[in-house]
């Protein structure tokens, strides 16, 4: 901790402090700086230069023009604001006492009477016209055509399908003792097609069974098994007048 700072014996010019000054560090109240002078931190004021050209003389008309334009302006902009803050709040307490009295006044007989009710609502109602109800149905059944145009062509694949997987069964002992000499033979011959698509297509007649063509349809695909891009077009020729 530094030393606290004494009085010692006052030789003016050489030591100490006068009567009345204590040291710095000792002061009990710290003395306000004094402010600096004009004289001694400001320069000297020039002289003011008014030119009296006609030029100049207009510059410094405009300026104090301005000058008084915006004074003018922000008195003005001064002045209104606590007039629009009572207009303000003079609106306010209006229309707050315009609720209160429209939620607290009773309310008449005749006008009670006429406040829209849900039975008179339904009283004037009326029905409206579809006018894209039969366009609606007629999509519906163009779909429903479609929808069963494409489950009939599956459940007709779905048999075709059966009919060539029940082509390999074996229902009798004979015909097991076909297979196995077939299956067992050292060369086997597939068997030609009778008909051709194109011989079915350009031959086929409209007195012909169904048994007939089921007969000549086999072997006439590849592998001799048709598919039902190949049946198809036949039963729809032979189903036309």
């Amino acid at each position: 901790m530094a030393a606290r700072r004494v009085l010692k014996d006052y030789i003016p010019g050489k030591i100490g402090y006068a009567p009345g000054f204590l040291p710095q560090r000792s002061s009990a109240v710290r003395q306000p700086k004094p402010l600096p002078l004009p004289e001694k931190t400001s320069p000297a004021p020039k002289k003011e230069f008014k030119s009296n050209a006609a030029y100049a003389v207009w510059k410094r008309e405009m300026a104090e023009k301005r000058r008084g334009y915006m004074v003018a302006h922000l008195e003005h902009t001064q002045a209104q604001i606590p007039i629009k803050a009572a207009q303000d709040r003079a609106k306010m307490l209006e229309g707050r006492a315009k609720r209160e009295e429209a939620l607290t006044k009773p309310i008449s007989e005749a006008e009670r009477l006429s406040l829209p009710s849900i039975e008179a609502t339904l009283a004037q109602e009326y029905p409206i016209l579809d006018t894209g109800k039969e366009e609606r149905a007629a999509r519906r059944r163009s779909n429903r055509q479609v929808k069963a145009q494409m489950e009939t062509e599956d459940r007709l694949a779905d048999l075709i399908d059966i009919h060539h997987a029940a082509e390999g069964y074996a229902c009798t002992m004979q015909q097991l003792d076909t297979m196995l000499d077939t299956c067992f033979t050292t060369t086997s011959v597939a068997p030609m097609p009778k008909h051709t698509m194109a011989t079915l297509k350009n031959n086929l007649l409209l007195s012909s069974t169904r048994a007939q063509m089921e007969e000549q349809l086999l072997g006439t695909a590849a592998g001799g098994k048709p598919g039902i891009a190949e049946v198809l077009p036949l039963l729809h020729k032979q189903s036309q007048p």
